[in-house]
């Protein structure tokens, strides 16, 4: 079996843009997406795949290389096991699993394998079937669209940027901030001691939201949460925190006009 190919695709951005959603959309649109059995010959797809995985791995906190070995191992499983997911439903399965959408977490032991990948995605299949029954959604349940063209991307793009400056500027906060924060990481003058204090401080506020919480997932999460001063591994939901309030805290003096917003961010048309 063929191993996993890394390397750059503009493609693993539009996977994300497309579970930039709620679940019911993205499974109402997601019946339309090819699947891994459909794609698995097209050019560059195992490349495609390769950065989806490396993308989540990260994201989930694992900071352990994929060996050849498990890239391997990975690409026989799904395709295997899961040929009839899309490369969409492989990135919404592991938003899930760090948004805490299923029961519980599963445990990676900073290892992204074929078994930590398929105890995620058996959680998403179960969680599909009932969100699709629950919402009763099918193959008629939304037309297929078009792909959006470059100018419909930047469209985008544009106004959910207007919509940050919206809501920092009323609110004082906005939870989709962190998508900024590639715009502002390279201009941030914080030390190093002064990042790990805000980390640390984040942390403190995430651990009291999951404590408070209702939710099982949440309690579990906050009994067997690693923390940093612990582990020295960072979770990727406070580092998203973090990025907020960096964004926030770097925006606040440019907030006059959207003009001064988006020239301070460094946004180009």
């Amino acid at each position: 079996m063929q191993a996993i190919q890394t390397g750059s695709s503009s493609d693993i951005s539009e996977i994300q843009n497309r579970c930039l959603t709620s679940s019911v959309e993205f499974l109402k649109k997601s019946q339309h997406y090819p699947s891994i059995k459909q794609s698995r010959n097209n050019e560059g797809f195992l490349t495609l795949v390769g950065n989806v995985i490396s993308a989540v791995s990260i994201l989930a906190g694992i900071k352990s290389p994929i060996d050849d070995l498990n890239k391997a191992d990975i690409v026989d499983m799904l395709f295997s096991s899961f040929s009839d997911f899309s490369i969409e439903d492989i990135y919404f399965a592991f938003k899930n699993e760090r948004y805490g959408a299923y029961n519980d977490k599963t445990k990676h032991f900073d290892l992204m394998n074929a078994d930590y990948i398929s105890e995620i995605l058996k959680k998403y299949r179960v969680w599909k079937r009932i969100k699709k029954v629950e919402h009763n959604i099918s193959s008629n349940s939304v037309a297929l669209l078009p792909e959006m063209s470059d100018v419909q991307k930047k469209k985008i793009h544009y106004d959910s940027l207007c919509a940050t400056y919206e809501r920092i500027k009323n609110d004082g906060y906005d939870e989709m901030a962190w998508l900024v924060f590639p715009y502002i990481k390279n201009k941030i003058t914080l030390t190093i001691e002064e990042k790990k204090a805000i980390y640390k401080q984040e942390e403190v506020k995430y651990l009291n939201a999951l404590k408070q919480s209702d939710k099982k997932s949440d309690r579990y999460e906050f009994k067997t949460f690693p923390k940093h001063e612990q582990t020295g591994r960072y979770n990727s939901a406070v580092q998203t925190q973090c990025q907020i309030r960096m964004v926030i805290e770097f925006v606040k003096p440019h907030l006059a006009t959207l003009e001064t917003f988006l020239k301070a961010i460094g946004y180009e048309e």
